[in-house]
């Protein structure tokens, strides 16, 4: 369960910025389903990430989220990409991007937490470089980054649409 663990402190932390319930779902004009993203972390590693689909359960933000998990005879291994859009409301606007990889098998397991969020990004176009604040367990920075724009100590990362 412990590598669940960041994946379920993600998903409270967004919903907490996110605005109180409104009947349709927000327009979002950044994200949309089969786009795909090139996040450059902090360690120079890049990932390329496709937007899935939306969940609509939730109307007051737009949130795509997708999960994979590959079982194997000595080896286990849970893929979890996101991306999430907020509205300007009693936050700034602001999106995050995040992968996180957790691999368990009979000697141990690794686990992988990244997330790359941008205040208020604007207009986005392709190929655009937006640099962002690279966050992994401890949410607290990067909630203060989003309210404030403080990078405190915050490593920065840098996300693009490529396609």
């Amino acid at each position: 369960m412990k590598i669940l663990l960041p994946l379920v402190l993600l998903s409270g932390f967004l919903a907490s910025c996110a605005p109180t319930l409104q009947a349709a779902p927000i327009t979002d004009p950044i994200f949309e389903t089969g786009q795909v993203w090139e996040v450059t972390w902090p360690d120079q590693k890049v990932s390329t990430l496709v937007v899935p689909l939306r969940d609509l359960k939730r109307p007051n933000v737009a949130a795509y989220e997708s999960k994979v998990e590959n079982k194997g005879p000595t080896e286990s291994t849970l893929s979890s990409t996101s991306f999430w859009y907020d509205p300007v409301d009693s936050d700034p606007e602001f999106i995050t991007l995040g992968h996180i990889t957790a691999t368990v098998s009979a000697t141990g397991s690794t686990q992988d937490n990244r997330l790359c969020a941008v205040r208020t990004p604007g207009k986005v176009t392709l190929n655009q470089p937006i640099a962002g604040v690279y966050a992994t367990e401890d949410l607290a920075p990067l909630e203060a980054y989003i309210k404030t724009g403080a990078m405190g100590n915050l490593a920065t990362c840098t996300v693009k649409r490529i396609r």
